[in-house]
């Protein structure tokens, strides 16, 4: 062996590895896929899933419970966000909002399907279990909550309570679901029909399923107090007012969403939203087009606007062609929603003219002898996933159907037909669900929530029950006798 050689080689071995580590442990640049990876890391610690019986804390309190049937998991996404995913399950409750509950007015956004999703809580002394928006046991009495009118059901229960195991009673306030909720509402009218309002317990937004498999999400907004309108008037052109009143009807996610109102191309109006849906009023000389302009998008903020009247002549958000805020086929920009998700306006038309179209409205005419109907109906109902089918029937005679969409939308058809009239759905499947909101006819609206016949409403663990406007299996709800 060459030993000088050797030693030689052994030098440059050396040299070269003294060289690589000293580079190494200069501060080098971060590769972009590892900020990629840093990224995905620290979303996946914001992001807890649970799997048990639990309560806690995750920026609002939660709650999940399940009695153990099937799989149901539920995603803690911080602030008010969760979601739920659950196959073949029995029955179970998960849910964001407060350990105590108030007179507050709960705001909330929610995708996906289950057999409920809404405000559910619980009061002691006595022990009650409560739901916002579903039907179930004896009538007590109706009131006034949010504008509209609910009836409070009342039936007793023996089982899994916030107790134990035992007798409770469940409250049904049956009338319109949604967002928002002013709970002193529900509460001080309770109380006015002779229902008793016990100590507060939890009180939450709910995603509850039985006996299905499914998903949905929820974020859960405000939980302030006040009233359940705000006004403020500006005033285009030179000041003094304006011909034409335009009130906006909308609120925000979290209290910090900012709109802007123009026409004919001119800012009239500028607001900062509640949590809860109020009245934004302003009056213009200006002709032109109306839009409503969402302008300061941002984490967890986002817009919902009803409605806007104009000289008295109230235009649905859901029924406008043009929204290009709305989230829709993964981008911005669509049509016929109340959502606004990213900066954007939905268009309500002129100030001369109508708003809607954009695909909103179906029109059937049949006919029991030729030329039309003397009979007129106007359906307004949706889907879960946009594919769920109805026929209106007449005497057990269909006269129209239609595969209804995903946002609220009116549905039209004449018939001379006369008899009992059944809404009808026929395709129930996964995750598909139709809401009914109600059924006008000759103009005269039949609210689906009033009607005592619902053979496809999943209550008390079947299907058929009655008062909701959810078809969660094939069935129909009857809507009584023509004129």
């Amino acid at each position: 062996m060459n030993f000088k050689r050797f030693i030689i080689a052994f030098g440059a071995i050396v040299l070269v590895t003294v060289m690589v580590l000293s580079i190494g442990c200069q501060n080098q640049p971060t590769a972009p896929q590892e900020i990629a990876k840093d990224t995905e890391q620290v979303t996946a610690k914001m992001r807890r899933t649970i799997t048990s019986n639990q309560t806690g804390t995750d920026g609002l309190w939660y709650t999940y419970w399940t009695n153990g049937g099937g799989s149901v998991s539920m995603d803690l996404n911080g602030s008010g966000n969760f979601a739920v995913r659950w196959s073949n399950c029995g029955n179970f409750v998960c849910g964001k909002g407060w350990s105590s509950g108030s007179s507050r007015t709960i705001t909330w956004s929610s995708s996906g399907g289950a057999q409920f999703i809404g405000v559910y809580g619980w009061m002691t002394n006595p022990l009650v279990e409560y739901y916002i928006g579903r039907g179930g046991g004896s009538s007590k009495g109706s009131y006034t909550a949010n504008g509209r009118s609910y009836t409070l059901y009342i039936q007793n229960m023996n089982g899994p309570n916030i107790q134990g195991n035992g007798n409770f009673q469940q409250y049904n306030a049956n009338g319109s679901g949604g967002s928002p909720q002013n709970m002193g509402d529900h509460f001080n009218g309770w109380r006015n029909i002779g229902a008793s309002v016990g100590n507060q317990n939890y009180q939450i937004v709910s995603i509850e399923g039985w006996n299905s498999s499914g998903s949905a999400s929820a974020n859960v907004g405000g939980g302030g107090g006040g009233g359940s309108t705000s006004t403020t008037t500006t005033s285009g052109g030179g000041g003094g007012g304006g011909s034409n009143s335009i009130v906006v009807r909308a609120r925000g996610t979290n209290g910090s969403e900012h709109i802007n109102l123009t026409v004919g191309g001119s800012q009239i109006g500028s607001w900062t939203l509640s949590t809860s849906m109020r009245n934004y009023s302003a009056s213009t000389n200006n002709t032109g087009g109306i839009n409503v302009v969402f302008d300061n998008d941002g984490t967890n903020r986002d817009v919902q606007v009803d409605y806007i009247t104009v000289n008295g002549s109230t235009r649905q958000a859901e029924n406008q062609g043009t929204n290009t805020a709305v989230w829709q086929n993964g981008s911005c920009g669509g049509s016929n929603s109340e959502w606004m998700h990213c900066n954007g306006y939905i268009g309500f038309g002129d100030v001369s003219g109508g708003g809607g179209g954009g695909g909103s409205t179906s029109t059937t005419t049949t006919s029991g002898g030729g030329g039309g109907g003397n009979i007129t109906y106007n359906l307004r109902a949706r889907s879960t996933d946009g594919q769920g089918q109805v026929n209106l029937r007449i005497d057990n005679n269909t006269i129209a159907t239609w595969t209804l969409g995903s946002s609220m939308s009116t549905y039209n058809a004449s018939s001379y037909n006369t008899g009992g009239i059944n809404v009808e759905f026929y395709n129930d499947a996964t995750n598909r669900d139709v809401q009914i909101d109600y059924l006008s006819v000759n103009g005269s609206a039949r609210q689906a929530e009033n009607q005592s016949t619902n053979t496809g409403v999943w209550q008390n663990g079947s299907c058929g029950g009655s008062n909701s406007e959810w078809l969660h299996c094939n069935g129909y709800i009857g809507f009584g006798n023509t004129p």
